[in-house]
């Protein structure tokens, strides 16, 4: 599950990327698509294979939120996950 799943209105939510790896290899980048109300505010990244990302709900908007992403670990490409976010 990703965390937060919940995130208030109008303010950044810092939300972690979950992936497994069948080798163990560590993340070590992460890109996002098709963002359905909400924008990033702080780039993907990772460190030590935990990969984060900072999403903002769009401007006075509540509701059910949406990103699709991938991560890569030792030049393999994930398969897409979806996070599912409620703004409140």
């Amino acid at each position: 599950p990703l965390y937060p799943a919940q995130m208030s209105v109008d303010t950044e939510a810092t939300i972690t990327l979950t992936y497994s790896d069948e080798d163990a290899d560590q993340a070590q980048s992460c890109s996002l698509y098709n963002l359905q109300n909400v924008t990033v505010t702080t780039p993907c990244l990772c460190n030590s294979g935990t990969c984060t990302v900072g999403v903002t709900g769009t401007s006075g908007y509540t509701g059910a939120a949406r990103f699709d992403y991938r991560v890569n670990a030792n030049g393999q490409q994930s398969n897409m996950g979806t996070a599912s976010l409620d703004i409140q």
